[in-house]
């Protein structure tokens, strides 16, 4: 005998002629900052001119990775040694030295401020009412934005935020994206604030996240039938279904990246593996990896191992300090971070954009008084 439901339907009062697109924005005023000089906008012309005329080459991005190594390395040990000590075989309760600056977390390079004082102010601005916003729509934004802020009542005040002021704007890839092209289309207006001089748009840290993963899966995916070697097969083992190509929509990042971190604990977890900072060396690094294919007889299972801890490892990092606010973006990045970007076309607007980073944060030097601006327009 069968049980037949009746379905289940959900009633919302709404007139007709409502309409459900429309853009959002949030205002975040962050309190304790110190109010910036009148002379900033300039500041921010000058770095952005030394930048174009200094662009970074790859010997840059390698010294940079050379320069960051040491404050990288100790975060990476610690994380592999938070994964074995957080193993159900080891109990640190009756350890000795659990105390020990060993096994204690190393200190951020920078760490956000945080307590009473630090808490940001978040103002809901009025909805827009508007189609999908693109190219064509984005001037209209700006402008009604600027006008429920109060920010462009007259021309001496537009003349103010043109030449004294700046204002971060945040938001997700697509949104980054046209604001950049708006400005690049407006390079040659009359003045600075219809130029968006004042306007600083950091990269989308979740479209550069998803494109890391997705970089993993599709280097390591391999297939259920190489003799449990690759993501497939872990998958399979995991009973995770949807996650052997990537996709843009539904859920399949929140998957991937829950997924990405078992896998890699589960690896580090492995008895063979070992916590010290010589054994990390052996175990997950481009110099195990030169190790295994000295060897007569190479370990191609251990070497897949290595590849994946060496390239998982950097992600996992950048996702703790991203929802940790313990930060190590400023020189933090390692070429590696960069170059793995490959699989589809639309990788390369994420690649770009952590060449983008680097570059304002080495030469354009704007990204690094980001955290001491007063107003941040989402």
């Amino acid at each position: 005998m069968s049980q037949i439901g009746p379905a289940e339907k959900v009633f919302v009062d709404r007139p007709k002629d409502a309409s459900r697109d429309g853009t959002a924005c949030t205002v975040y005023v962050k309190r304790s900052a110190k109010r910036l000089p009148s002379t900033i906008n300039q500041m921010l012309q000058e770095f952005r001119k030394d930048g174009l005329n200094a662009p970074l080459n790859a010997f840059n991005i390698l010294e940079i990775t050379e320069n960051s190594n040491a404050r990288r390395l100790s975060h990476t040990v610690h994380r592999v040694l938070k994964y074995r000590l957080k193993s159900p075989d080891v109990d640190i309760t009756f350890y000795p030295h659990r105390d020990d600056s060993a096994i204690q977390r190393p200190p951020p390079v920078f760490e956000l401020e945080c307590g009473p004082e630090h808490i940001t102010l978040q103002y809901l601005l009025e909805r827009l009412t508007s189609p999908r916003p693109g190219m064509t729509i984005m001037p209209r934004l700006i402008n009604e934005w600027l006008h429920q802020l109060g920010l462009d009542a007259t021309p001496e005040l537009q003349k103010k935020i043109g030449l004294e002021q700046v204002m971060v704007w945040v938001g997700d890839q697509l949104t980054v994206d046209r604001l950049r092209n708006l400005a690049r289309f407006r390079a040659e207006d009359d003045n600075s604030f219809e130029r968006l001089d004042w306007l600083v748009s950091p990269p989308g840290w979740l479209h550069i996240c998803m494109a890391f993963a997705n970089s993993i899966h599709k280097q390591h995916i391999g297939s259920r039938t190489s003799k449990g070697r690759g993501l497939s097969a872990a998958f399979s083992a995991l009973g995770r279904k949807g996650l052997e190509k990537t996709k843009t929509q539904g859920p399949f990042f929140h998957d991937l990246d829950e997924t990405l971190h078992i896998i890699a604990e589960a690896q580090f977890r492995n008895p063979p593996l070992q916590t010290g900072r010589k054994d990390c060396f052996e175990h997950a690094s481009s110099t195990a990896l030169a190790m295994n294919r000295a060897k007569k007889q190479v370990d191609e299972l251990k070497e897949q191992s290595i590849m994946f801890l060496r390239d998982v490892l950097p992600y996992i990092l950048l996702r703790t300090v991203i929802k940790h606010g313990r930060c190590w973006i400023n020189g933090g990045f390692n070429s590696r971070d960069v170059v793995p970007l490959r699989g589809r076309k639309q990788l390369k607007v994420p690649h770009r954009e952590m060449l983008e980073l680097l570059q304002g944060l080495n030469r354009n030097g704007h990204l690094s008084f980001v955290t001491s601006y007063e107003v941040i327009v989402r």
